[in-house]
């Protein structure tokens, strides 16, 4: 009866709607059940040997993997920030600003209090948004330092982000909006619910972090003064929270440059250079959370390294600046300070082409404090003199070289 009512087809039509959402009521259900489900491979814990050999079977490792040491660093960060009561300046943004500034020389020369919440690249503006309403407070400076390629980005959601956030922040995914929710959901791999669902059902417990333990081990180090690179950690961090790296370079890392294992990556900007809808959204809802505290945003430019690919020194360089500045201006989002200043030499990076090393993040910080107490006069591409910023760069890299060897 049932089969022979169904090969009609308005109760076929009926019948096979009636399953889609069944099974789409089943599948957010189970959705829900794996958040905050083990994930089976934690960079914090991975041999060499286990690193190498994810490499050999993923594309990128990067996408495929739990590290959760962006969520220890984030406690600490929160920490320091909460620990300041006066008007302060907060740097957000990726890695580049991870290791790439230095917030002492930033607090020296502005005479402001530092606090530095910039992690890891794959986390979105919307998360770095999320960050912010926790720390910021009246009259606060807000200084983000995004990478080039963050700009044409039609969605935040990789892999990474996804195997990341479901792990150690719900709290984040429960924050979103309805339809916010559904397209995180819609670009979650089939494959990570189902090992979700899995790892549950196998294991004793989902990544736990203990935020006590944490504090207590960065309150250690702070009062020994030990800051010191220990690797991707929060036991890295100073008492600003950036990540302290090393004063040169890695030699496996350059030896990468010189055999041209990056010469994508280092041109840094789309090959198409616009600003995406999304991005200019998630930018404005910055600049009206910063408005509501009556403080300040000071979107700038991040540290990259001269190469034939990318070399500000080049009119060409210039001119896909210039593109990106204006395609800015168009959806009414000013840019600050002069982005030759933080255009360095190789040998003032550490491991990727994103992280300067100690003596970079001097140099970029430097420049940036200098572009903050100038700020009026700072907007992109106003009164902005190329040649004075490549000599300035080149005086500060002669000295700080010598001061090296």
């Amino acid at each position: 009866m049932l089969f022979n009512l169904i090969r009609k087809p308005k109760y076929f039509l009926i019948f096979t709607g009636i399953i889609n959402i069944l099974l789409a009521v089943s599948y957010v259900f189970i959705y829900f059940y794996q958040i905050d489900a083990p994930v089976t491979s934690d960079r914090a814990k991975l041999s060499r040997e286990e690193i190498n050999l994810i490499r050999e079977n993923y594309k990128s490792l990067n996408f495929k993997y739990l590290e959760s040491w962006v969520n220890d660093a984030l406690i600490v960060k929160k920490y320091i920030a909460d620990s300041i009561s006066d008007k302060k300046i907060i740097i957000i943004g990726d890695s580049n600003a991870l290791l790439g500034i230095d917030s002492s020389v930033i607090e020296q020369k502005t005479g402001l209090k530092v606090v530095n919440l910039a992690t890891q690249g794959n986390l979105s503006i919307d998360y770095f948004s999320y960050l912010l309403k926790k720390v910021i407070t009246k009259g606060d400076i807000v200084v983000m330092p995004i990478v080039l390629d963050y700009y044409c980005l039609n969605h935040p959601y990789s892999d990474w982000l996804i195997v990341n956030i479901l792990a150690w922040d719900k709290e984040y995914f429960h924050s979103m909006s309805l339809s916010d929710k559904a397209k995180f959901i819609w670009y979650t791999p089939f494959e990570k619910v189902l090992e979700g669902v899995y790892s549950i059902a196998t294991s004793e417990k989902a990544y736990d972090v203990n935020e006590k333990e944490v504090i207590a081990n960065f309150k250690h180090i702070s009062r020994k003064q030990d800051f010191k690179w220990r690797g991707y950690s929060y036991l890295s961090l100073n008492e600003y929270g950036d990540m302290k790296g090393i004063p040169a370079i890695k030699k496996r890392f350059l030896n990468q440059v010189i055999y041209g294992e990056f010469n994508d990556d280092l041109k840094y900007m789309c090959d198409e250079i616009f600003v995406s809808d999304y991005i200019a959204e998630q930018l404005h809802e910055i600049m009206d959370l910063v408005n509501e505290f009556n403080a300040e945003l000071y979107l700038t430019w991040p540290v990259t390294m001269r190469s034939n690919f990318f070399d500000l020194r080049k009119v060409s360089t210039r001119e896909k600046i210039k593109k990106l500045a204006e395609a800015l201006k168009e959806k009414n989002i000013p840019i600050y300070c002069n982005p030759a200043m933080f255009n360095l030499d190789i040998m003032f990076f550490f491991d990727s082409i994103y992280h300067p090393n100690t003596d970079g993040a001097k140099i970029r910080s430097f420049n940036l404090a200098e572009c903050i107490n100038n700020i009026d006069n700072e907007e992109f591409p106003q009164n902005q003199s190329y040649t004075y910023a490549i000599q300035k760069v080149l005086n500060q890299e002669y000295i700080l070289s010598n001061k090296r060897y």
